[in-house]
């Protein structure tokens, strides 16, 4: 008898699911009133000719326009001490991004900054960052280092860096590899770059990359506590020997040492769009160092090295 009851009662629940679904369930959402905000992408590069920003309004997904580029926006850059560095305003916008030309290319010393943005009507937003050390490695090339065997190609060639970092354990670090190709028409001479790079990171955790920025985030998160932490790091890729006509040229390696908040921002943008590799994840909710909570205020310190 039990049985009998238990079975009866999963026909009625089975009954109501059915009925709903043929019936059809609407549930109405009310979305949460929106205040704009100041949202901003501010990234400031050692020996960089020029400052760029990215100014604009946060928006409801209600809001048909979305967001909107603001027009009269006063950015100061500043030091520990308040003392303005850089100022942009309404007069420095162009194409949607304030830019401002400097006589003297940036050099700034590896401290904090203070970013400061003034907009009528809306509350002012405020970030702090600094700026990263040089980096600081030892570095070697191996071209044409190994063949690797492609159930789709045959088989490949790859060269490797290895490069070997000192380690800071006072502080947290991030470095950005990037690969730039340039390639050289064999018929006319022209030369061309090409973006054809693809990093193979052997499983080492130190090492992701960055599908947003096409380059290779170097991390000291699993090694903080040691020296040698950011040693032996071997990076192997691959590029198209000859498309056509076309042979490489050259070769150059960009390293940059990213502030702590670039490198989440990096990371955040990365997660988001990629959803960690996972189609069925929810979506991450992106990393800012604004006092407003979108945008983010970074900085960066490069160093260039011709490869071939």
């Amino acid at each position: 008898m039990r049985n009998l009851h238990f079975f009866l009662y999963s026909l009625f629940v089975l009954n109501l699911g059915c009925d709903k679904l043929s019936n059809g369930v609407v549930n109405y959402i009310d979305f949460p009133e929106h205040t704009p905000q100041v949202s901003a992408t501010v990234i400031i590069s050692q020996d960089a000719s020029q400052i760029n920003a990215l100014i604009f309004s946060s928006s409801s997904v209600q809001d048909s326009l979305g967001s909107l580029i603001i027009d009269n926006a006063v950015i100061t850059i500043s030091d520990v001490n308040d003392v303005p560095l850089y100022v942009l305003d309404e007069n420095n916008l162009s194409d949607d991004m304030y830019t401002l030309d400097l006589n003297e290319d940036v050099m700034l010393s590896t401290d904090d900054y203070k970013l400061n943005i003034d907009v009528p009507d809306l509350d002012n937003v405020s970030a702090t960052t600094d700026m990263p050390r040089t980096p600081d490695f030892d570095l070697e090339y191996f071209p044409n280092f190994d063949t690797i065997p492609s159930p789709f190609e045959g088989e490949y060639i790859r060269d490797l860096i290895e490069i070997d970092f000192k380690n800071d354990v006072t502080i947290k670090e991030s470095f950005m590899v990037y690969l730039q190709i340039e390639y050289r028409d064999v018929n006319t001479e022209e030369l061309f770059q090409n973006g054809e790079v693809r990093f193979e990171t052997e499983g080492d955790p130190r090492l992701t990359f960055n599908e947003t920025v096409n380059g290779l985030m170097i991390s000291d998160a699993t090694v903080l506590s040691a020296t040698t932490g950011l040693e032996n790091i071997s990076i192997y890729f691959r590029v198209k020997e000859e498309i056509g006509f076309f042979e490489i040229n050259s070769i150059t390696c960009r390293i940059e040492a990213v502030s702590v908040s670039l490198a989440n921002h990096y990371t955040s943008i990365n997660d988001y769009l990629t959803a960690g590799g996972n189609p069925f994840a929810e979506p991450d909710l992106l990393y800012s160092n604004l006092s407003s909570g979108f945008g983010c205020f970074g900085m960066s310190n490069s160093v260039l090295i011709e490869l071939k």
